[in-house]
C-alpha cells in the first residue's frame, strides 16, 4: 500500500493535508477553535480536544484500507510562526508520519537544519566580494 501526503493549506488556525492511498484521495483537516481543536478525515470528525491551555498536539490515526489498517502520527506545532510577517498567523509546523517513513514535515517540525540568517548574509557578502574582484581591467 503506497501512501503520499501533500500540504494543501496552512492558514490561521487550520491545516489541510491531501492523502493519496493506492489511487484513492482523502483529506485530513485540523482546525483550532477557541475552546478546542478538531481533526477531520473526509469531512467526518475523528478527534476532538478541549481546553483553554495545554491542548494535545500529537494525534494517532488509524485509517482503514484495503488490507491491514494504516497507522499514522500527526504532530502539529500550533504556535504562530515568529518569522511570518504577513499577519496570516499560520501554525509553526506540521509533521505526518507512518511507521516506516515521514510523509510530510514542514516548518518547525522539519528535521532538516535551517541556514541561520548570519550564514546566508556571510555567503552573500563573499559572493559580492568575489564578483567585485573579478572585474579587473
Amino acid at each position: 500500500m503506497t501512501l503520499t501526503a501533500e500540504l494543501i493549506g496552512r492558514k490561521w488556525r487550520s491545516i489541510d493535508i491531501k492523502l493519496v492511498e493506492s489511487g484513492a484521495m482523502r483529506v485530513l483537516r485540523w482546525r483550532r477553535g477557541w475552546l478546542g481543536d478538531r481533526l477531520f478525515l473526509d469531512d467526518r470528525e475523528i478527534a476532538r480536544v478541549g481546553g483553554l491551555f495545554g491542548r494535545e498536539t500529537v494525534y494517532g490515526l488509524e485509517l482503514a484500507g484495503d488490507g491491514a489498517p494504516l497507522r499514522l502520527l500527526l504532530t502539529v506545532d500550533p504556535n504562530e510562526d515568529d518569522w511570518d510577517f504577513s499577519g496570516s498567523g499560520q501554525p509553526r509546523g506540521v509533521r505526518l508520519e507512518s511507521a516506516s517513513e515521514v510523509l510530510l514535515a514542514i516548518g518547525s517540525l522539519d528535521p532538516t537544519p535551517k541556514t541561520p540568517f548570519l550564514d546566508m548574509f556571510d555567503n552573500a557578502v563573499r559572493a559580492l566580494r568575489g564578483a567585485m574582484t573579478d572585474k579587473r581591467p
